[in-house]
């Protein structure tokens, strides 16, 4: 399943919907918030993604939907260092804010700002637990998403702005995704920068939840990230209308403008 946060043509408020292998969003009626669809084993977003299908409160073309974060009011969102060694938990981030794709975000830079985007893929928990192994922090994940955390190096002291997106991609998704080899690519102005390889990241990340459910426990809606991993990538020093695009198999792309 793919799971987005949109906002409805019909009221203009944000809405949970399931985008299916048709690239059509189906709005879920009730509940609108997809937290409200974790806490268990799947079960509710299955019978959720049924009823979407069989009585959609909005049916959109992908491309047309304004998309959100997926989860756009995490309780918690964590993640680690590029150097980090096996089994250290996740730094907390308490970001300035939470944007989606298409939520109007577009990266404000002040006069003498370097801004600086960290590029990861995130899991979000789907139940809470606490002193898991990573074999069973594997079940505990909801799905997998995209993560930008956007740093101004010029203020290393403001909270940084995390993007969320596109869409919250279940584990049974990305059976055969990345099998090339390829992760991600990473570019500005359509212009790649980077290509990343190397093992699929989802496949390190339930080690990630597990080392952060024994510093204090995981809750429902978390997001645990990991930074993408391979060659540092040459970053231009970004400027006002530039646009970063990250690309990564199996879970889509991203796109932020500067202005």
């Amino acid at each position: 399943m793919r799971w987005v946060s949109y906002l409805s043509p019909s009221d203009g408020r944000t809405r949970a919907g399931l985008l299916g292998d048709d690239e059509y969003v189906y709005g879920l009626a009730e509940p609108r918030r997809l937290t409200d669809l974790l806490g268990d084993d799947g079960a509710l977003m299955r019978s959720a993604a049924r009823r979407a299908q069989a009585e959609p409160a909005d049916l959109i073309f992908g491309f047309e939907a304004r998309l959100r974060a997926p989860v756009p009011d995490p309780p918690r969102i964590r993640c680690a260092a590029p150097e980090a060694a096996p089994g250290v938990p996740p730094a907390v981030l308490r970001p300035s804010a939470v944007h989606g794709p298409d939520d109007g975000y577009a990266h404000e830079l002040e006069p003498g700002a370097h801004p600086l985007p960290g590029l990861a893929v995130a899991a979000v928990v789907g139940r809470a637990a606490q002193d898991v192994t990573a074999e069973e922090a594997a079940a505990v994940v909801a799905g997998y998403l995209i993560m930008l955390v956007w740093r101004d190096l010029a203020r290393p002291e403001r909270a940084p702005t995390v993007v969320l997106g596109p869409a919250l991609v279940t584990p049974d998704e990305l059976a055969g995704a990345a099998a090339g080899g390829e992760i991600a690519t990473v570019s500005v102005n359509d212009a790649e920068l980077a290509r990343f390889g190397g093992p699929p990241p989802w496949l390190r990340l339930p080690a990630l939840v597990a080392a952060a459910a024994a510093d204090g426990g995981v809750l429902p809606g978390e997001v645990v990230g990991d930074p993408l991993r391979g060659a540092p990538v040459d970053w231009p020093r970004l400027a006002p209308g530039d646009e970063v695009r990250t690309d990564v198999a199996g879970l889509g792309e991203i796109s932020v403008s500067l202005r």
